[in-house]
């Protein structure tokens, strides 16, 4: 015996994992974004902010998209806004804790950064087996502080769908 929770039944040792552990104590959060029409020649990009504090923000990005695309993630991204707000959601609906990284959608005169944290082509652009597909990178960072990131959607082709699912939490 562990000394933690047990099974009622079985009497087992009940474990779980640190994000669920973060949705309990309030600290995990998710952002969610869509876009109904992304084209090849106006890629979809995303702002996120790192705080400039103590808080650290541990992080891991899906994106899915309705045909073949480009995924970049990178660090030290600049633009002149970072779009409109895409507000974080405490996963314990109870708590009021509020996320301190925030995010932007359609930046204006965004570039990517100089490091280049992840890159990944998704997906069939053929005629005969167009697809989309899914991007997750199963690493889970932990952003820089005072750092600015950006997330960057190419299509191979005009009108396709794209969302952003970024699952975090702050310790």
């Amino acid at each position: 015996m562990g000394g933690g929770r047990q099974d009622p039944v079985s009497n087992a040792d009940v474990d779980i994992n640190l994000e669920h552990t973060r949705v309990h104590d309030g600290s995990m959060y998710t952002a969610v974004s869509f876009d109904s029409d992304v084209d090849n020649a106006a890629p979809k990009w995303w702002i996120i902010n790192a705080p400039d504090s103590a808080v650290r923000v541990h992080i891991k990005i899906q994106i899915d998209a309705s045909d073949e695309f480009l995924v970049e993630f990178s660090e030290a991204a600049t633009a002149d806004t970072d779009g409109a707000a895409v507000t974080p959601r405490n996963c314990d609906r109870n708590s009021g804790n509020d996320a301190t990284a925030t995010f932007g959608s359609d930046p204006t005169n965004p570039a990517a950064g100089a490091t280049m944290l992840f890159q990944e082509i998704v997906g069939s652009a053929n005629n005969k087996t167009r697809v989309g597909g899914n991007a997750r990178n199963g690493a889970e960072w932990i952003l820089k502080r005072n750092t600015k990131y950006a997330i960057k959607v190419t299509p191979t082709n005009d009108n396709t769908k794209v969302s952003m699912v970024a699952e975090f939490y702050e310790v």
